[in-house]
């Protein structure tokens, strides 16, 4: 499903939808307006420092992670898509630690906590990942670069599987984060893959 704002397209994809029947199915309705509570807050984040940079956009998707931005021009500064890339997870960090520390018991502040901890993450395409790209371009050599990225990446998939498989055996019931797990696997190797055929960019 998708439709325009002022020439912005917003889309929601199959897998957003599947992730909210899996929330209902599993879920109060509590967790599921909390969960899209706080994915749209982060998106938002994003927006504001891209207006604020004056760097363009063109589309917003929501999918089974979240929420992906599509720029239409990026900006001459290394350090500004950095900033653009971090701030989100950043103040979902900060608005999390904030809600929790006057509540512990806070639905809203637990998953900005969890969603700002699982986006700074240096995963090739999460916040993290375009972040440090960003952070290192112009410091080390594309290629290095490129390797070390997709290392950080492999040793971000190794450690989710290891603790969803401990997670699963004390409950029994994380099948979400498994599957998460596996999708960031295979979105992992098919980048590598096609940038070893291609030799396309890390980002």
């Amino acid at each position: 499903m998708k439709f325009k704002i002022k020439g912005i397209t917003i889309k929601f994809s199959f897998s957003f939808f599947a992730l909210l029947l899996f929330l209902y199915v599993t879920d109060n309705n509590d967790f599921i307006i909390s969960s899209l509570l706080v994915s749209f807050y982060h998106e938002a984040v994003h927006f504001f420092f891209i207006l604020v940079f004056r760097a363009g956009l063109k589309s917003v998707t929501f999918d089974l992670f979240g929420g992906n931005i599509e720029r239409s021009n990026l900006l001459a500064t290394d350090f500004r898509e950095a900033v653009i890339s971090l701030c989100a997870p950043f103040f979902n960090l900060l608005t999390g630690a904030v809600l929790c520390y006057y509540d512990k018991r806070s639905i809203f502040g637990g998953l900005n906590l969890l969603t700002g901890v699982f986006n700074i993450l240096p995963f090739y395409n999460f916040d993290g990942g375009r972040g440090l790209y960003y952070l290192l371009h112009k410091k080390v050599n594309e290629k290095l670069l490129q390797e070390l990225l997709f290392s950080l990446s492999f040793l971000v998939c190794f450690g989710f599987f290891a603790l969803n498989i401990f997670l699963f055996k004390n409950s029994k019931s994380n099948y979400l984060f498994i599957v998460v797990s596996a999708v960031m696997t295979v979105n992992l190797f098919f980048k590598v893959y096609s940038y070893k055929t291609e030799s396309c960019k890390y980002l």
